[in-house]
Formats: C-alpha cells, structure tokens, sequence
C-alpha cells in the first residue's frame, strides 16, 4: 500500500473509532447537538414532577391526588395540540423545501403555527391557575420563589445525563 492510502485508512479507522467512543448507548451521543426535550422528562433521580413538588413544597395526599387528576384532565389537549403543531411543522419544512416557493401556502402555515403557540401558551397558563387554586397561599409562594431562583440559570441548556 503506499503512503496516502495507508494515511487515508489510518484516518478513516480513527474517525469511526472516536464516533463510536462518543457516542452513548440510546445513539443520541453525548453533545446533544439538536434541541431535544426527551431528556426533560423525570431528568431529577427518576422523579416526575408532581413528586418533585410533593417533596420542594409539602403538598398533601389530596393535594397529590388533584394535581394528577389535573395532569389526566389537559393531557388529551396538549397531545392533540403537540401533534397539530407537530404535523404544521413538517409541512411548513415540506413546503419551504420545495422547488417552487409557494409564500401564499408558507404565510398560512406560519400563521397556523403561530395560532398554534398562542394555543399551547394559554394551555399553560390555564394549567398554571389551576395548579395554584390546589396549592395554599404559602406554598403559591414557596414556587414563585422556586420560579424566580432558577430562571436564567441554563439559558436553553438542557441538563441531559444519559448514562
């Protein structure tokens, strides 16, 4: 073999060797290079989050039982909204992709995906009221303090620890 196709091998083994030494088991690598949110979910020791609140703001037994009655009540909601925004995204990709740009067709799925946030936020704030009409006024203000703490602290980072 000469010189330049042993470097080329050499190299190539190399590259595909430190792919496979970064990346992890669940085939996400360990950079987290794209914006995922699956890494969110029960990130804290394995805790959902109405155990988190449970243990940071001492919610009672019946307090727990409300919140997951609360959780079942909007689950149905923010699936349909996930999969309507989810489903918009990927025609607007779709569209701004093709070879003939349609900016009647991007202009309205642009405006549906902003209807669409509109929708998911005012979801959350409806969320968030209820909430606060289980917790006492103290613990309403333990988490706004909890809120206002933590704000700012991971600027769009996400504290993902596949290991």
């Amino acid at each position: 073999m000469n010189k330049i196709a042993s470097t080329i091998l050499i190299g190539s083994l190399a590259m595909g060797g430190y792919g496979m030494a970064v990346a992890s088991p669940d085939g996400h690598g360990n950079g987290h290079e794209y914006k995922s949110h699956h890494c969110k979910h029960k990130q804290r020791g394995g805790q959902s989050r109405i155990e988190r609140m449970k243990t940071m703001l001492g919610l009672t037994e019946k307090q727990v039982q409300q919140m997951q009655s609360l959780k079942a009540k909007f689950k149905p909601r923010k699936q349909a909204l996930r999969g309507k925004m989810k489903s918009t995204k990927m025609q607007l990709r779709a569209t701004m992709k093709s070879d003939t740009v349609d900016k009647a067709k991007i202009t309205q799925l642009a405006t549906t995906m902003g209807n669409l946030k509109t929708e998911k936020i005012l979801l959350k704030v409806e969320m968030r009221t209820e909430v606060n009409k289980i917790l006492t006024a103290e613990q309403r203000a333990k988490r706004k303090a909890m809120f206002a703490s933590h704000k700012g602290k991971h600027k769009g980072k996400h504290n993902c620890n596949h290991k």
